[in-house]
This record gives C-alpha cells, sequence and structure tokens, in this order.
C-alpha cells in the first residue's frame, strides 16, 4: 500500500510532461507501475465500496493524464493521495 501511495505521490508532482530526461522512469512506465500496485492492493481493500472508488478514481486519473490534462490527473492524484490509502486497508 506504501508503494501504491508513494506512486501516487509521485504522478502528482511528475505530470507526463515533467518527468527528468535523467531518469529511466518514464511516464508509460510509471502509469504501468501504478496499475501493476493497484491489482495488488485492491483485494487487501476490506470495503468493497472503497476499493471500488479508489480504483475507479485511478483509472481516471490515468485517463486524465493520458489525455493531456495534466490539472485533472494532478487534482485526481491529490484527492487519491489525502485518502491514506494505506490506511484503508
Amino acid at each position: 500500500m506504501n508503494n501504491l501511495e508513494g506512486a501516487i505521490s509521485a504522478a502528482w508532482t511528475n505530470s507526463p510532461d515533467e518527468y527528468p530526461d535523467w531518469s529511466s522512469w518514464t511516464f508509460e512506465t510509471h502509469m504501468r507501475d501504478l496499475r501493476g500496485l493497484w491489482v495488488l492492493a485492491e483485494p487487501r481493500l476490506r470495503n468493497r465500496d472503497v476499493a471500488q472508488q479508489v480504483g475507479s478514481d485511478l483509472m481516471k486519473m490515468i485517463a486524465a493524464f493520458e489525455s493531456g490534462d495534466k490539472a485533472a490527473g494532478r487534482s485526481l492524484a491529490g484527492e487519491l493521495y489525502n485518502r491514506q490509502i494505506s490506511k484503508l486497508s
């Protein structure tokens, strides 16, 4: 769960066009990592309604970034991060 929160935090601060050139971590690898971390974290959330909402918001965040809507992606990332997902399990 902490890894998922960390990846969401990174999405909040690094929009698709803001990844450092020197980094091997790209927007594409970051979004792939986020999806993979969610697959691992989702079953650990006991409240299925919360899990469904977090998953939906995570996919909306990724879709916003992929469509170029940096503001919406960052807004959703901030909301997800502030939910403290690691404390929901």
